[in-house]
C-alpha cells in the first residue's frame, strides 16, 4: 500500500559528499523509481567500501499528503485518524 510514503517522503537517508545532499545516490544511468514511496528517494544503489550516508529517518505530517491517503480507501484502514489530527503541523520530527 505504500503507507510510509505519506508521512516519510524523503526515505531513510542520502549520501554525505562534498555537498549535504551528495548527488551520487543512483548510478548513472539508472532511472528514479516514480513509484508512491520510492520517488523521492535519494539513495537507491549498492553502497561500496568507504561511501558514507546518513540515517535520518524522519516522519512529516504534511497537510496534503496526509489528506491524500485518509482519502485513499485503500490506505485509510491502516491509519488511526485521531492521532494523524494530533501532529498535523508539527512539521517534521
Amino acid at each position: 500500500t505504500h503507507t510510509h510514503a505519506h508521512t516519510a517522503p524523503t526515505s531513510l537517508g542520502h549520501l554525505i559528499g562534498l555537498d549535504a545532499h551528495d548527488v551520487g545516490g543512483y548510478e548513472p544511468g539508472t532511472a528514479r523509481d516514480t513509484r508512491s514511496g520510492y520517488k523521492s528517494l535519494r539513495l537507491q544503489r549498492v553502497l561500496q567500501t568507504g561511501m558514507v550516508m546518513t540515517v535520518e529517518p524522519g516522519c512529516y505530517f504534511i497537510d496534503w499528503l496526509l489528506d491524500a491517503a485518509i482519502s485513499d480507501p485503500k490506505l485509510s484502514p491502516f491509519l488511526v485518524l485521531d492521532r494523524l489530527e494530533q501532529f498535523r503541523g508539527t512539521g517534521g520530527v
